[in-house]
């Protein structure tokens, strides 16, 4: 009972504790209710001041729309044999509007398991849509021969034309969309990436604020283009077909969208009124930076100084007449060798040692040896599959999470998939395990389902959709001849395990071989 009289004794401490302490915490509180409403107050009359100092050149409401006309796009769904990839997008975007300054976007399409490429592009007045349709399908086809290989096939055609509402506007920005200054170390990073991978364009950020802006369920897509004069954005967004709100509602709604989205990218549109009263505080770390970068400097600095000083004799390293002073004792003793030819090769100044252990040191050389035979054993269904296998791109259906003791969850869209990651990580429960589940078809046209071999803690590898909430894809090697044996070889988990057992035995084999090649042979030593 002991323990039990100790824990009310420490209750009832900490009860009168915080009564004293109770009348000090009411004062602070009262303290710091003063001052966030005489920093309100103040915040307050600095907007008045800055109000009356600007007067008309603050932006009225609406005053972020510089332009705004409505129209009409005809859009359309093309079947590809594929997914295309953004790159692969971004690229036919590019040539289309060059052709068509009408057209407004591609925009990547998933029903069931098929993906679309969704066409729009607007409508002139007197156009005929079946006809524009199969003229600007016609282009895309010609286009994608060239950028997008094996993406469209040569008889496709396009699928549930319909004429949707658009509106194009004009909006402010505070900053300039497009970069106007490459700093030289942006230009050598870039001259190098280019040999090896597609740099980024200069409007990616428009690029990523399009494909946001169109994404989505429905038939909607998006353009966005610098200003000439810039310091703004051209924003083209097809609209759903049901909408019916007034032309001011629409531009509204797209300002609303268009700040919204843009605000991760560092994209700001102007508002009459940014913030007023208490602005948390926001760091800046590059500040940082440039002071670990400006002490380095210094450091540098410091050691020219020195070293001019060394040079000059004003200063000594530390411990440099030991070490002269034994340089001078081994020049020394080597003549005195040279002039006692004797005593430099008497048997007595001469010693051997062999070093000997050659089983143990052959023993882990063959240690290694079996080491790098598991992990090739390990890898070897992989490495077949490399060398041999059939390549496809498989879709991730479906998550399957187990637990010792539970029954297994096949999880089969994000919803539930982030619900139950998040439980798990919030209760930090790491006995559960996640195997990500894929469709693919093979060259006959067999749909076969593949599970991953390993599984990841709390959270799966791969999520069921990407960032456009498309369902992702990962490059899949299979077996022609038994399609159930298959390998995501871009997985690093794939090759961790046999890769790090291998790297080990290669090492240990390395070792072990060298030490057993010296264990018999004697080394000199010489006794001065």
């Amino acid at each position: 009972m002991g323990w039990l009289w100790l824990k009310k004794e420490k209750e009832v401490m900490e009860a009168k504790k915080l009564a004293a302490d109770s009348p000090k915490l009411s004062a602070l509180r009262a303290e710091i209710d003063s001052l966030t409403t005489e920093i309100n107050r103040r915040a307050e009359f600095w907007s008045g001041e800055v109000r009356r100092a600007l007067g008309d050149r603050i932006i009225g409401p609406g005053g972020e729309t510089l332009a705004f006309a409505p129209g009409r796009a005809a859009v359309a769904l093309l079947p590809t044999v594929r997914k295309a990839r953004d790159l692969e997008v971004d690229k036919l975007n590019k040539s289309l509007r060059a052709d068509d300054p009408g057209f407004v976007a591609l925009r990547i399409i998933n029903k069931g398991h098929l993906f679309y490429l969704l066409i729009s592009a607007m409508l002139p007045a007197d156009s005929d849509k079946e006809a524009f349709l199969q003229a600007t399908t016609a282009r895309v086809i010609r286009s994608a021969k060239t950028l997008a290989p094996g993406l469209i096939a040569p008889d496709a055609a396009c699928t549930g034309g319909q004429v949707n509402p658009a509106v194009t506007a004009d909006i402010a920005l505070v900053e300039n969309p497009l970069p106007t200054f490459f700093s030289p170390i942006t230009r050598v990073v870039n001259s190098v990436l280019s040999a090896f991978t597609t740099v980024p364009a200069p409007n990616q950020k428009l690029i990523t604020l399009a494909r946001n802006l169109g994404a989505g369920e429905g038939m909607g897509a998006a353009r966005v283009e610098a200003l000439p004069e810039g310091h703004g954005l051209r924003v083209t967004n097809v609209l759903p077909a049901d909408t019916s709100e007034p032309p001011d509602a629409l531009a509204a709604a797209l300002v609303k969208k268009v700040r919204a989205e843009g605000a991760s990218l560092k994209l700001t549109v102007p508002a009459p009124l940014v913030e007023q009263g208490l602005v948390p505080v926001r760091y800046n770390y590059m500040v940082g930076y440039i002071y670990v970068f400006t002490m380095v400097l210094i450091g540098f600095a410091l050691v020219a100084v020195f070293l001019m000083k060394e040079k000059a004799g004003i200063v000594r390293k530390l411990g440099a007449e030991e070490v002269e002073a034994e340089s001078a004792q081994a020049d020394e003793r080597k003549k005195l060798a040279e002039a006692d030819p004797l005593r430099e090769n008497s048997p007595a100044a001469i010693h051997t040692y062999t070093p000997g252990f050659l089983v143990p040191k052959l023993l882990f050389a063959a240690l290694g040896l079996a080491a790098m035979l598991v992990a090739i054993s390990q890898a070897w269904p992989h490495l077949r599959l490399l060398a041999g296998g059939a390549s496809t791109e498989a879709v991730a259906v479906s998550v399957l999470a187990t637990k010792p003791g539970q029954p297994d969850l096949m999880l089969a869209n994000q919803a539930e998939l982030e619900e139950k990651s998040k439980a798990v990580r919030t209760a930090k429960d790491y006995g559960w395990t996640f195997y990500n589940v894929f469709r693919f078809e093979t060259a006959k046209g067999n749909e076969v389902t593949y599970q991953r071999e390993v599984g990841c803690k709390l959270k799966p590898s791969l999520p069921l959709l990407d960032e456009n909430g498309l369902p992702s894809i990962a490059m899949l090697l299979y077996d022609p001849k038994d399609p159930s044996t298959a390998v995501l070889p871009k997985e690093f988990s794939s090759w961790f395990v046999p890769g790090l057992v291998g790297a080990f035995g290669f090492a240990a084999f390395l070792v072990g071989s060298t030490l057993a090649w010296f264990a018999r042979k004697p080394i000199p030593i010489r006794v001065e």
